[in-house]
């Protein structure tokens, strides 16, 4: 079967979420399991330059601190203020954002990864917050091709629940370290 004909069934998004429980219970470290599940969203479903943002040592900024599919250089690039752009806006409201076409929303800043280098066709961004016990502690986002047959609406339930893994995976790190 080929990429893209798995990338549309319900045995493809029930196989990441398998393959994500099965990474975080593997161990006390976030940072493969968050690499795994990024790179499973990315190579299944077709959910693209998947980031995860934490707060920054510096007050009232986030950065990403996991990504697959992003070069070093757009990591570093990934900073915003809370509030700032998509991500900052869903770290400090606790709201998911769908961005079905990147390029008529003028909130979303494509500071970390430059347009020129996403497909020329409508680009998608989903952003969900990582939540631990109530509060944003981090935002889950990835691009997709707005014209995939999938709803949003599946990705935007796989990624909450995604989110809730990582987020229970940054909990356990914070509590034994």
């Amino acid at each position: 079967m080929q990429k893209h004909e798995i990338a549309s069934t319900p045995e493809a998004e029930l196989l990441v979420v398998q393959e994500a429980a099965r990474l975080i219970t593997r161990s006390t470290d976030p940072e493969p399991a968050i690499q795994g599940i990024l790179r499973l969203l990315s190579q299944l479903l077709g959910l693209n330059r998947g980031r995860v943002l934490l707060p920054s040592s510096e007050v009232g900024t986030l950065e990403i601190q996991y990504s697959y599919g992003l070069t070093a250089q757009e990591k570093a690039r990934g900073r915003y203020m809370i509030g700032e752009g998509v991500s900052g806006r869903v770290f400090q409201t606790g709201q998911v954002a769908l961005i079905q076409n990147i390029d008529e929303e003028p909130t979303y800043l494509a500071r970390a990864v430059d347009r020129t280098t996403l497909p020329d066709e409508a680009v998608a961004f989903i952003a969900v917050p990582i939540v631990i016990e109530e509060y944003p502690a981090g935002v889950l986002a990835v691009h997709r091709l707005r014209k995939r047959e999938r709803p949003f609406q599946r990705d935007v339930a796989l990624l909450q629940v995604l989110a809730t893994f990582i987020g229970q995976t940054l909990r356990v790190n914070e509590l034994v370290a």
